[in-house]
């Protein structure tokens, strides 16, 4: 069975680490883990030791992680639509 664990509240209370250990946990219980994060910061990938990506990295064993740039990922539709336009 899955089932989706997220971690809300404003900035700088911890969500991010707090995510990333429980996503450790899980992971090291067995479970496998996507851990999905959409922090613009670079503090996530710091943590991680990823860098941004798009497509899911494995991390360890059962957990991965992806960090979702929503502003460029929109960004980069923009500049596909405007030059379709042009």
């Amino acid at each position: 069975m899955a089932f989706i664990l997220t971690f809300l509240g404003k900035g700088g209370v911890g969500r991010s680490t707090v995510a990333i250990a429980a996503a450790k946990k899980y992971a090291q219980a067995g479970k496998r883990v996507l851990l999905i994060g959409q922090d613009p910061s670079p503090a996530w990938g710091i943590a991680l030791g990823m860098s941004p990506s798009f497509s899911p990295i494995n991390l360890e064993n059962n957990l991965d992680a992806v960090q979702i740039m929503a502003t460029a990922a929109l960004e980069s539709g923009w500049e596909q639509v405007k030059a379709l336009e042009a």
